[in-house]
């Protein structure tokens, strides 16, 4: 039987996004045209950092955060003090970086730089718009980054490989019926991420394939 060839630029974001296993980019299509109404489109024109898009009643400073993927924007409406956050989406779930661009040290520095901007208001594509103490309710969705290496860390009080953490759910706890291999890929890349920063700073170790904590130093 022959393969429909992938073209369009919804074939392209799920090749980006989803990496290069077929049923994983299929589900992955499947769920942003159907659930997401996601139509194919082809782009215009680009901008940058720092950039002012005139749209004719009203101007957008683009302001570059990446983390939740390389070419995530946010939008300063500058008059009002007004954030467009986009991906940054400000819920309870908190910071998503399942994607296998996605980078947790360059997401924290792009909140950090959301916080700085001190909007008056933020406005998320999945969350009511924040218009009370906005600086904190930005600074409590980062804090959940460490919640959730938190509940990683707690997977691995025995050693566990990163299929055995994954399968535990440490960061989704549950997913939604009908779309498990989406959620778990993004659980996989998202624990992944998480055991890759902390073998950087020394807190985990990894011996024939499991990981497991190392022992904290003795208190002076």
């Amino acid at each position: 039987q022959q393969r429909v060839q992938e073209v369009g630029a919804i074939h392209r974001l799920a090749r980006r996004l989803m990496g290069p296993d077929r049923e994983h980019r299929d589900s992955w299509k499947e769920f942003v045209r159907q659930g997401l109404g996601m139509r194919d489109y082809e782009p215009t024109r680009t901008f940058q950092h720092g950039e002012i898009l005139d749209f004719g009643g009203i101007s957008l400073q683009a302001v570059h955060t990446p983390g939740h993927l390389d070419d995530h924007y946010c939008f300063l409406e500058p008059k009002e003090n007004v954030l467009l956050t986009f991906d940054v989406d400000l819920t309870g779930f908190g910071p998503f970086y399942g994607n296998p661009e996605s980078d947790i040290p360059l997401f924290k520095e792009s909140l950090n730089r959301i916080m700085d901007i001190k909007p008056r208001l933020a406005a998320s594509s999945h969350h009511l718009p924040v218009r009370e103490n906005v600086r904190n309710e930005i600074s409590s969705f980062a804090d959940k980054i460490s919640r959730n290496e938190e509940r990683v860390a707690s997977a691995i009080t025995v050693p566990r490989s990163l299929e055995e953490i994954r399968a535990l759910k440490p960061i989704y706890g549950k997913y939604i019926p009908g779309q498990e291999i989406i959620y778990s890929f993004f659980e996989r890349n998202m624990v992944q991420k998480h055991l890759e920063c902390m073998q950087m700073e020394g807190k985990v170790q990894c011996r024939e394939g499991k990981f497991s904590l190392n022992a904290l130093p003795d208190s002076a």
